[in-house]
């Protein structure tokens, strides 16, 4: 049940962004940049490029809302590893919302970003739309994924957790009584 609603949570808020980024100023419409068969296409889209930052924050989210479930229910702090490399990847995906596209880490990491330029030749002219919508736009990634992180581990620490004390104790229960039932079965009363 747990990953069932998990997934829903998430499949809410990539809807969500798919269809806002459409309804953005700056937003321009999915680009080719080569290849006419479906293995050699090269599409670049606005859409593509938000779903991977929330897809980013999400698996995050996930990581540290499942750490509070079955089998480990330790605090995260406790294992110092972990804690670390989340910390780590909130940072790298913090980084990959706020380093512009040109910029030389950005070429390090991807080893090819000419479709930026290809594909939308006037993306950081400051023309109809200033760079001011990028960076509000890029606030507003982060502010609805922080929601969509506390909504997500509330609802495994929180809901999950109620549901999954009853389940145990409702399991340690009917063993409890299986068990005073085969023994009476075995010892009778005296």
């Amino acid at each position: 049940m747990s990953v069932i609603v998990m997934a829903f949570i998430q499949f809410a808020f990539q809807t969500f962004f798919f269809f806002n980024i459409q309804n953005r100023p700056f937003y321009k419409p999915p680009v080719n940049l080569g290849g006419d068969t479906l293995t050699t296409d090269k599409w670049v889209s606005f859409e593509d490029t938000v779903l991977f930052y929330v897809g980013n924050f999400q698996y995050l989210a996930a990581c540290i809302s499942y750490s509070v479930s079955k089998p480990y229910r330790l605090p995260i702090w406790s294992n110092y590893w972990l804690l670390f490399s989340i910390i780590g990847a909130y940072i790298l995906a913090i980084l990959f919302l706020w380093i512009p596209a040109g910029s030389p880490f950005m070429f390090a990491v991807f080893n090819d970003l000419e479709w930026c330029t290809k594909a939308y030749p006037d993306i950081h002219d400051s023309g109809p739309v200033s760079n001011d919508c990028y960076t509000k736009y890029n606030w507003f990634i982060l502010f609805v994924c922080s929601i969509n992180t506390i909504i997500t581990y509330a609802f495994e620490a929180f809901f999950i957790r109620k549901f999954t004390i009853r389940y145990d104790d409702r399991k340690e229960n009917q063993k409890t009584e299986k068990f005073s039932q085969e023994m009476e079965r075995l010892i009778p009363p005296s």
